[in-house]
């Protein structure tokens, strides 16, 4: 008898739910689904893309600079974390 497998998220509602959080416009949704990653963090392994758009949500919403120029300096915050990334599949 095979129990499945095991996923940190109480339910697939709560998945379609965290990323509707995650990718909807308004901060304070943002922060709701990053709050949620967060606790996922506490009950087992989140997915990469999960977690990589949580974090960047959280960088976006933490970084002053964003309203300076936003483009120039997610490019900077992506390319920075997708080379960690790629430096935890080599090590």
């Amino acid at each position: 008898m095979s129990l499945g497998r095991l996923v940190p998220w109480i339910s697939w509602e709560e998945w379609d739910d965290v990323g509707t959080l995650l990718y909807d416009e308004s901060k304070e949704n943002n922060r709701k689904g990053i709050e949620i990653v967060s606790a996922w963090r506490i009950r087992g392994r989140v997915p990469v893309g999960v977690e990589s758009t949580a974090l960047i949500r959280e960088v976006m919403h933490s970084c002053v600079y964003f309203l300076v120029d936003r483009g120039y300096i997610c490019e900077i915050h992506c390319r920075l974390f997708t080379f960690s990334i790629n430096l935890d599949f080599v090590l």
